[in-house]
């Protein structure tokens, strides 16, 4: 990587700015400093790997955001979807415990997830009693308004 000066960029500091793009899900970094500027950007047309319900195989799905559950595995569970658009994250922090994993009990009023939009955290609870049966996005990714997140069976 050359700046806009044509003097290269040590080994050392590209490593560390990769590494901080992958860790931080970065796909484009910018960086100006005085009279220098160093731009890194990453293909974003990637692939993903969701999980197939009623297989129990899995798959792989383009970076579109991942289908409705069938109307029948609707109607069999209760569904959780996001009232925001914004990114999902499974833990209040990087550290943290994940608030519910598959299999779970989980009691109305329980945090499930969090969304977080324009720099807003938004802790989403349960809305029913009963057991978390899929959890149908995977942390640090991208949702839209009323996508499903999980689904749950209720007791």
């Amino acid at each position: 990587m050359k700046n806009k000066n044509d003097d290269f960029v040590s080994l050392d500091l590209l490593r560390k700015l990769f590494q901080e793009m992958k860790e931080f899900k970065i796909t484009r970094l910018v960086i100006q400093e005085d009279d220098r500027k160093y731009e890194i950007e990453k293909d974003v047309a990637q692939k993903k790997v969701a999980s197939v319900k009623k297989a129990d195989a899995k798959k792989i799905e383009t970076s579109t955001p991942d289908p409705e559950p069938d109307a029948e595995t609707q109607e069999e569970y209760f569904a959780v979807k996001t009232p925001i658009v914004g990114t999902f994250y499974r833990s209040s922090s990087p550290d943290s415990e994940p608030f519910v994993e598959t299999g779970e009990k989980v009691e109305k009023g329980d945090p499930l997830c969090i969304i977080e939009a324009m720099k807003a955290v938004n802790e989403i609870e349960s809305e029913v009693t009963g057991i978390v049966k899929d959890i149908l996005v995977d942390n640090a990714q991208a949702v839209e308004y009323d996508q499903t997140l999980f689904l749950i069976e209720e007791e």
